[in-house]
């Protein structure tokens, strides 16, 4: 991460960074898991050699999905204004980029790039306890899936993802 901090005045200070995360290290996922006949449930009654099918199935990597994640960046810019002596507002903007390439983009991991906007404040209670209150938009772009594997069949799917985040933070220095 490399970030910076330009004060414009003394009650205003530009933030701008850059977050560079390395993804690129998973290419498959790859689930371990053991199933048997008995722990196959299904929304209509089954012969338990179908459930035993099932579960062979489940256990022989059936899950194992090749994502083949991209090294990618998040940019970021924010203000903070010192309104008060006790209290300080600010807004951001960011833009983060998808791991997920589009050829190997799926309905489990059905995501693109994104744009999160927030704003927030921090208010001095004393000298050793504050309190911060933030929120967060994420949108989403949409993630448009076209897929055809011999295995798991034809899918075609749009994922359009927002994100609504309210945080509330007390802090105290002892």
């Amino acid at each position: 991460e490399l970030a910076a901090t330009y004060k414009i005045v003394p009650t205003v200070e530009l933030k701008a960074g850059i977050t560079r995360t390395n993804w690129s290290t998973i290419g498959v996922l790859a689930p371990k898991s053991t199933f048997t006949a008995s722990g196959v449930s299904t929304s209509v009654p089954l012969p338990a050699v179908y459930k035993s099918v099932i579960a062979g199935t489940l256990n022989a990597g059936s899950s194992t999905e090749v994502v083949n994640f991209e090294d990618v960046n998040m940019y970021s810019l924010g203000v903070s204004w010192r309104a008060q002596p006790n209290l300080a507002l600010r807004a951001g903007i960011a833009y983060d980029e998808s791991p997920a390439n589009k050829a190997d983009r799926n309905v489990r991991i059905p995501t693109a790039d994104r744009s999160i906007y927030a704003v927030g404040a921090n208010y001095a209670l004393s000298n050793k306890t504050n309190v911060d209150v933030a929120y967060n938009y994420l949108h989403e772009a949409n993630a448009h899936i076209n897929r055809a594997d011999p295995s798991k069949g034809i899918y075609q799917a749009d994922f359009e993802n927002t994100g609504h985040l309210i945080a509330v933070q007390l802090n105290h220095k002892f």
